[in-house]
């Protein structure tokens, strides 16, 4: 069974913020507050795996290919040769789910990623063997975030 990283880019949203208001964060019975005007938005964008440019990783099953709403990202080894190997934020931005939803999806990581005061991104990562994050947390571009997994089949 081959190993996977799936890479979703949940949309380029708008949102008109509040500067009065915070964005908080349950994280493991406690909250964290990010103030508003303390955010820190992102330095552009990386790949997920094979830092710096994805060496030895190919794209097996691209966006919008079959319909499909990510990228699969899989190791030039074959089989389970990736299975372990570091899953990397995209990104800077701040972790917004970091748990086991079982099903198709196993261990899934998403990070809200702010491109300036009124656009946000998020990315997805699924079939995690492992989640070395939480949530609340902050993460920047190129931080180790989880290792690839194959959510057992």
């Amino acid at each position: 069974m081959k190993n996977l990283i799936l890479i979703l880019i949940i949309g380029f949203f708008s949102c008109k913020p509040d500067t009065k208001k915070n964005i908080s964060y349950t994280a493991q019975n406690n909250i964290k507050i990010i103030k508003a005007d303390t955010i820190k938005f992102t330095n552009g964008f990386d790949f997920p795996v094979g830092k710096p440019n994805a060496k030895k990783y190919y794209n097996a099953q691209k966006f919008g290919e079959n319909e499909h709403l990510g990228d699969d990202w899989n190791g030039v080894g074959g089989g389970n040769t990736d299975l372990g190997d570091p899953i990397y934020s995209i990104a800077n931005g701040y972790v917004s789910y970091a748990e086991n939803v079982y099903g198709g999806w196993g261990n899934v990581i998403r990070i809200v990623h702010y491109i300036d005061n009124e656009n946000q991104i998020e990315s997805l990562y699924a079939h995690c063997d492992e989640i070395i994050i939480k949530k609340g947390d902050y993460i920047e571009k190129g931080q180790k975030i989880g290792t690839i997994g194959n959510n057992n089949g």
